[in-house]
């Protein structure tokens, strides 16, 4: 099974800070000012993880939203290259520069960068829960890879509409953030059932796996950071197949390997939503005031493989729908 690529998954936690009165304390440059009081071009950095079709498309997006705004974009362009030692030299080259904004694309652009920058403003894209669970940043906003739960549920009720039990092993962090408080207005508008263990390292993960997959008709693998990794990966789906459980999984690439199906973000239209916070920080809105976005289009991707071997029969009306078909 191919699972190098989750090593490469850098999934950073981000906490919005919300003091009254803070704002008396920020640095100046935090409140980025009105574009058309300011200048007709608007100076703005890029930062990309790599470069590679997802992130493209993503600034894509981003670029044609700016324009149909009126926006001119005179954009410095850096390529992290993956390599976070080559960070120091980015951030140097942008504090001189001293743009409007600062656009980062990826997770580990956005680590490197939004770690060492506190007086620009910076808008992320294309990374899945940055700066979950680490310090607090007032400059940042951005929109999330994140496909919400409701969506994914919605989907669920699609393909296997006699499904009841719905299981998540995650964090109390990763519960707290994302989950407590949406799962019972779920559970009533779908008629299903959560089972939610609780874990906080592998051994944890593995353990709750082993004792839910019984019970349960699907599970839900949720992109907790604390868990996430090429071994528990691995061991979810092996477990899986061993009791004849559906997983669903948060990207393509675990479609790929196993699971039945992923709801993906349109890569394009993150972009689109970066730009939409943006054009609010250029028009005077704080960042920190700014919630994160979470992805508002989806495509589905789908194993028609794994769904033959468990015995789940896939609905014409969801095929017709598919971005991409595993046979």
């Amino acid at each position: 099974m191919n699972i190098t690529f989750l090593r490469n998954i850098r999934l950073i936690g981000f906490t919005a800070l919300l003091i009254s009165g803070y704002c008396l304390l920020l640095p100046y440059r935090l409140f980025a000012q009105p574009f058309a009081e300011a200048k007709d071009t608007v100076e703005i950095a890029v930062v990309v993880s790599r470069n590679i079709s997802p992130y493209l498309s993503a600034l894509d997006g981003f670029k044609e939203k700016m324009g149909d705004q009126g926006y001119r974009l005179n954009i410095a362009y850096y390529d992290l290259g993956g390599d976070m030692d080559a960070a120091s030299s980015i951030v140097s080259q942008i504090l001189k520069l001293d743009p409007s904004l600062v656009l980062t694309i990826g997770s580990e652009a956005t680590k490197a960068i939004g770690t060492q920058i506190n007086t620009i403003p910076i808008v992320f894209s294309m990374s899945l829960d940055p700066f979950f669970g680490s310090r607090k940043r007032t400059n940042i906003t951005g929109s999330s890879m994140n496909v919400p739960i409701r969506t994914q549920v919605k989907e669920l009720v699609n393909i296997i509409p006699r499904m009841e039990k719905i299981g998540i092993v995650c964090s109390d962090v990763y519960y707290n953030r994302h989950l407590s408080g949406v799962q019972m207005a779920i559970s009533l508008e779908f008629n299903v059932e959560f089972l939610t263990r609780f874990a906080e390292n592998e051994a944890d993960f593995t353990e709750a796996v082993k004792q839910i997959l019984p019970e349960i008709d699907v599970f839900l693998f949720v992109p907790d950071e604390t868990l996430l990794s090429p071994r528990t990966m691995q061991f979810l789906l092996l477990e899986s197949f061993r009791y004849n459980k559906p997983v669903v999984g948060p990207s393509l690439r675990f479609v790929q390997e196993g699971a039945l199906f992923a709801l993906g973000s349109d890569y394009k239209d993150i972009g689109r939503q970066s730009a939409e916070l943006a054009i609010d920080i250029l028009q005077g809105k704080n960042a920190f005031q700014l919630p994160v976005t979470e992805a508002r289009k989806a495509k589905l991707y789908l194993n028609r493989r794994t769904a033959k071997q468990i015995g789940i029969p896939i609905p014409q009306s969801v095929v017709s729908r598919v971005e991409k078909i595993f046979e």
